[in-house]
């Protein structure tokens, strides 16, 4: 840090600018047949980096990791496809255990665009 002067001051906040870390899913929908949209709540300039999923007869677990700023929301919905439609099997979120609730997040999307008006 010396060649940078006195002036000049400096904070280091992680080994990296940025870090991966879990986040859990809070909503899924199946848009299309074996097309599942799931909704992650980045926060910033947070996205969502990586999903995970690995499906069974009775469950489908998805695992979002989001790339976020090491010194540090906007929703958006990303999908991931399955290997067979979703039918009546329950998402599970990889990092909570729980149950992700089902969203249309395209109804938000809508009422929102409505409130804007």
């Amino acid at each position: 840090m010396d060649e940078l002067g006195a002036a000049v001051s400096v904070d280091i906040a992680g080994e990296l600018p940025r870090r991966h870390v879990p986040r859990p899913c809070v909503g899924h929908m199946e848009r299309e047949e074996r097309r599942l949209q799931l909704r992650f709540v980045p926060r910033g300039d947070e996205h969502v980096d990586e999903i995970v999923v690995a499906e069974d007869d009775d469950c489908v677990v998805v695992y979002g990791i989001v790339c976020t700023p090491a010194a540090g929301s906007r929703r958006r919905p990303v999908a991931v496809h399955l290997d067979r439609p979703l039918g009546d099997r329950v998402v599970i979120d990889g990092v909570t255990g729980s149950p992700v609730p089902y969203k249309n997040i395209y109804a938000e999307l809508t009422l929102d665009n409505d409130d804007r008006r």
